[in-house]
């Protein structure tokens, strides 16, 4: 996927708070939010799940299948939970 694999926010970086301060000033995609070639879809939770994930892990695909997989779940639980 693009947003993981060529987005500088995923790929580098250590996780310290000066990265986590630029990956919320960044868009989905990399791009500092205010530039004009910014999509504006600022999803600051999403790419540094994705770095944790690189951090932990690596960019093997695998990883991030399998966190998908548990967000799944998750939200199904918690629909459930809800339904009881």
């Amino acid at each position: 996927m693009k947003c993981v694999v060529e987005n500088s926010d995923v790929t580098e970086g250590d996780l310290s708070w000066d990265h986590i301060k630029k990956i919320f000033g960044n868009d989905y995609w990399g791009l500092d939010i205010t530039h004009p070639q910014s999509h504006k879809s600022w999803r600051p939770l999403t790419t540094a799940s994705f770095a944790l994930n690189r951090v932990l892990y690596g960019l093997d695909p695998k990883s991030f299948h399998i966190g998908v997989l548990v967000e799944v779940l998750f939200r199904i639980n918690y629909i459930l939970s809800f339904k009881l």
